[in-house]
């Protein structure tokens, strides 16, 4: 666990349900919440519902939720995710537990929830639910604020600059 922490998401390339691309840096300046879950894990879809809940409740445009589900059956996959309004970017992973991505972290059970930072490095590994929208909404603030001021400096040296050009 302590040597994940900190590591940085591994490159991928996944198609979502809506048919779109997402790679590792679809997620950079997010925060990202990355859900391994199956359809055929009843905790699992419950921790999907659960999920669904928090991305609503995070008003923060750096962050962002990917779930890979491991399930030989994207019928089941893509009919759950539908009927169940499954928040974020869902892409399904058909090699299961022995996807590389699954091997690389270690994942031996399901749902299993790590939250990646906005330089796509791991931050937290192995979540629970206990106050994590909290987490997450505080940290992805924070990111937005600096972001901000970021911008707003950036814009002064530029207007400097010009400035001292004319």
């Amino acid at each position: 666990k302590s040597n994940i922490k900190h590591r940085t998401l591994p490159s991928f390339t996944g198609t979502t349900i809506d048919s779109v691309e997402v790679t590792q840096n679809t997620y950079r300046d997010k925060y990202t919440l990355v859900t391994f879950w199956a359809t055929w894990d009843r905790e699992s879809r419950e921790r999907m519902r659960m999920l669904s809940g928090i991305q609503d409740s995070i008003e923060s445009k750096s962050f962002a939720m990917l779930n890979i589900a491991l399930d030989y059956d994207s019928a089941a996959w893509r009919r759950f995710v539908t009927e169940d309004s499954i928040a974020g970017d869902n892409i399904i992973e058909s090699q299961a537990f022995c996807s590389p991505i699954v091997k690389q972290f270690n994942i031996k059970s399901l749902p299993f929830t790590m939250l990646v930072n906005p330089y796509t490095r791991i931050q937290e590994y192995d979540i629970k639910m206990d106050g994590l929208a909290t987490l997450i909404d505080s940290l992805a603030n924070k990111y937005d604020k600096a972001q901000e001021k970021k911008r707003a400096e950036e814009e002064k040296r530029k207007k400097k600059k010009n400035n001292k050009k004319e």
